[in-house]
């Protein structure tokens, strides 16, 4: 079974996942994924094969930066 990350362990990486994404945000993985396809100004993401998709993490951090000075 695949141990809990934490904000911590989140944050250190230099790629995160649309679940990683949901936890930095308090929300389902569902509501995450459409806010990265929906929301305008939301980072870019990359895709590492078909079914890979990850978003530079500090390029998350910066949007929810921005989101909160709003």
């Amino acid at each position: 079974m695949e141990e809990e990350k934490t904000v911590n362990d989140i944050t250190s990486q230099e790629f995160i996942s649309v679940k990683e994404i949901g936890k930095l945000l308090s929300l389902s993985s569902k509501k995450a994924y459409y806010i990265t396809q929906n929301s305008e100004d939301f980072p870019k993401s990359y895709n590492f094969s078909k079914k890979i998709l990850r978003w530079k993490t500090k390029d998350v951090l910066k949007w929810l930066e921005k989101k909160r000075d709003e």
